[in-house]
């Protein structure tokens, strides 16, 4: 790990590609989203982005407009089918330890469950791959005191649509998200 100068002149401890997160996204069957407990994850605004990005909107007026003010570019997603299990992986180029990798997890396990549903599969796992994988200088105090703590059960998740149908047109009410116990909030300021 080395200290980086970045863009927003903030400076970030960095590594680059390491070792891929595998999430499960199922307990016997039972869906589970891969959500941080250790701190509050902001979920209207994650399944907000999610959302925008099927929709192909080259705007983020939009998201903006609904209060959700973090945008940040995606990466690409891979699929592979396999015995009945759906799998995904996610390439992120450049990856925010502290604010934005806990929200692109839960994004693309969002988007593996919605996949799941519309072809009649079951979700398997999300792979999460990256490249440039930092911490910001003034996230390293936020940092230590969430990994001090001890992580909970992941939440389960219900989707509230007829199994199949499209990947378009889904609404934030589509899902639900039950048994969320995170621990209190861990504030970290955006660097742009």
């Amino acid at each position: 790990m080395k200290v980086k100068k970045d863009q927003t002149g903030t400076g970030t401890l960095s590594i680059f590609a390491p070792r891929p997160l595998k999430f499960k996204l199922n307990d016997n069957g039972r869906p589970i989203l891969p959500l941080l407990t250790t701190k509050r994850v902001f979920t209207r605004a994650i399944i907000a982005e999610l959302l925008w990005f099927i929709e192909g909107s080259t705007s983020s007026l939009p998201l903006s407009e609904a209060g959700v003010k973090i945008w940040d570019g995606n990466g690409s997603r891979e699929f592979l089918d396999s015995r009945g299990l759906t799998h995904r992986e996610l390439y992120q180029r450049s990856c925010d330890m502290g604010l934005g990798v806990p929200f692109n997890i839960a994004s693309y396990a969002l988007l593996c469950h919605m996949i799941a549903h519309v072809t009649d599969l079951v979700p398997g796992s999300l792979t999460h791959t990256m490249g440039d994988a930092h911490v910001y200088l003034d996230h390293v105090d936020a940092l230590r005191t969430q990994l001090e703590r001890e992580p909970r059960k992941f939440p389960d998740l219900e989707i509230k649509r007829e199994k199949g149908g499209s990947i378009d047109g889904w609404k934030a009410e589509d899902f639900e998200i039950k048994g969320y116990e995170p621990q209190k909030s861990i504030a970290m300021k955006m660097s742009v």
